[in-house]
C-alpha cells in the first residue's frame, strides 16, 4: 500500500485503487454522505494522515474528531481547494488564541461580583473571603500548567486565556448552572470551552483543590488538543490529576494519591468515644473499583474506551467510569513500565496533532493485546489497593 501525499503528484495513485491513508489538510470539509449537499459535520483544523474506511466516486470516508464522514477527493487529493472554499471565520476561529466566552463569563461574574485576578494564563473570579483558601487556590492554579506538561508531556498553547469562577455558596452555583447544558447531571463543578465554574460550600479539607484540579485539566485539554477527545480520555485525564496529593502550601504531587482514607476518634451525642471513618477522593475510587471488579461488575477497557460522552457522564455508575478511566491512565503512566508511559504519551501527542484517538490507536502505541492489558491492569489495581490499606 502506498501513502497518498499532497503536493507530490508522482506519488498519487488513482482513487479507484486501494489506498491505505490519505493526508487531510486544514479546511477539508467532512460530510455525512458522499455528497456536497449532505450535512456538513465539521471543517477540519489540522493536517494529518487518515486511514481510508470506504470509497465512493470522488470521495473517501475517514474518521475525525470521533466521527466518520466523507471528504471530497480530486486527483487523489483532499483539501479546501478540492471543493468550494471553507468559511474563513471557521478556520480563523481554529487558529486564533482561545479567550473566555463572554456570555457565560459575564453571567458568572454578575453573581460573584469580582473583577478578577490574573494567575498565569488563568483569571480567577470568586466571592470567597477566606484569605487562606484563596491563597491555596492561587498556588494550585499557578502550578497546574507545569504539572500538566510534566505528567502528560504536552504543552497547552501559551497564548490561550482561561477563566475560573469559584462561588462561595452552592446556591449561587446552582443558580448559574440552571442556564448550562449539564444542569441535570448534578455536578459539583464543570467546564465549557475555556471557562470553569465550581463552588466551595460544604467541601471537606482538600476537596476544593481536587475539584479545581479536575476542572483546570479540562481547560488545559481544550487548549492542548483542539479536537474532541474520547469521553474516557477527557474525563480520565481530569480525574487522574484530581487524584493528586496537594500539600499545605498548594504543592501538587500527581504521583502521590490525594483524598482521605482515615479514621479518627470523636465523641458522639451520648458522650461515647467512637471511631469515625473519613474516605473520599482517590482511596474511595480505588476501593469501589476493586469491589466492583471482585463482583464482576466492572466494564471492560474496550467497552470503556467506546463510551459516548452522554454514556460516560450518566449519573448511574458515573463514579466507577470516572475512576476506571483515571486509574487506567495512572496504570499506564506508573504501573506498566517504560513501554506503558511512552506509549500513552505517544498516543496523547498523536491526539494533540489531530491523529487517531480510538482503542486500536492506543493499543498500537502500547504494542500489547487487549486481553493481556486488561489482565495486567486489574492485577495492578489489587496490588495498589493493598498498598494503600497497609499505609492506614
Amino acid at each position: 500500500m502506498e501513502e497518498v501525499v499532497l503536493g507530490k503528484p508522482s506519488s498519487i495513485r488513482s482513487i479507484e485503487e486501494p489506498v491505505e491513508t490519505v493526508l487531510v489538510t486544514i479546511g477539508t470539509r467532512l460530510h455525512r454522505l458522499p455528497d456536497r449537499r449532505s450535512t456538513l459535520l465539521d471543517v477540519l483544523g489540522f493536517d494529518a494522515p487518515r486511514p481510508v474506511l470506504e470509497h465512493a466516486e470522488g470521495w473517501v470516508m475517514i474518521r475525525a474528531h470521533g466521527q466518520a464522514g466523507w471528504v471530497a477527493v480530486a486527483d487523489g487529493r483532499t483539501g479546501p481547494d478540492v471543493e468550494s472554499p471553507p468559511d474563513p471565520a471557521i478556520l480563523a476561529s481554529r487558529q486564533r488564541p482561545l479567550a473566555p466566552i463572554p456570555r457565560r463569563l459575564e453571567r458568572a461574574r454578575a453573581i460573584v461580583g469580582d473583577k478578577g485576578r490574573a494567575i498565569g494564563p488563568f483569571t480567577l473570579y470568586t466571592d470567597l473571603t477566606d484569605t487562606e483558601t484563596i491563597e491555596r487556590i492561587v498556588s494550585v492554579t499557578t502550578e497546574m500548567p507545569t504539572v500538566y506538561t510534566e505528567r502528560y508531556g504536552l504543552e497547552p498553547w501559551a497564548s490561550d486565556r482561561f477563566a475560573i469562577v469559584i462561588f462561595a455558596d452552592e446556591a449561587s452555583y446552582r443558580s448559574f448552572e440552571e442556564g448550562e447544558e449539564l444542569a441535570a447531571l448534578q455536578t459539583g463543578g464543570h467546564s465549557s470551552g475555556n471557562v470553569a465554574v465550581i463552588y466551595a460550600e460544604g467541601l471537606r479539607e482538600g476537596e476544593l483543590e481536587s475539584i479545581l484540579l479536575h476542572e483546570l485539566t479540562h481547560l488545559l485539554n481544550h487548549s492542548t488538543f483542539r479536537v474532541t477527545l474520547p469521553a474516557w480520555l477527557e474525563e480520565g485525564l481530569a480525574e487522574d490529576l484530581s487524584h493528586s496529593h496537594v500539600g499545605p502550601s498548594g504543592r501538587i504531587d500527581p504521583r502521590r494519591l490525594g483524598g482521605a482514607d482515615r479514621r479518627r476518634l470523636e465523641f458522639d451525642r451520648k458522650g461515647n468515644l467512637i471511631y469515625v471513618a473519613e474516605a473520599w477522593g482517590a482511596p474511595t475510587a480505588l476501593s469501589k473499583l476493586v469491589e466492583a471488579q471482585n463482583r464482576g461488575q466492572l466494564i471492560g477497557l474496550r467497552g470503556l474506551l467506546a463510551l459516548s460522552y452522554r454514556e460516560m457522564v450518566e449519573i448511574d455508575g458515573r463514579a466507577l467510569r470516572y475512576g476506571l478511566s483515571a486509574f487506567f491512565i495512572r496504570y499506564l503512566l506508573e504501573g506498566a513500565g517504560e513501554n506503558g508511559r511512552h506509549g500513552l504519551r505517544a498516543f496523547l501527542r498523536q491526539a494533540a496533532e489531530g491523529g487517531g484517538t480510538g482503542p486500536d490507536d492506543l493499543a498500537m502505541r502500547l504494542d500489547r493485546d487487549w486481553q493481556r492489558l486488561e489482565s495486567d491492569f486489574h492485577h495492578w489495581l489489587v496490588l495498589l489497593s493493598g498498598e494503600m490499606k497497609s499505609r492506614r
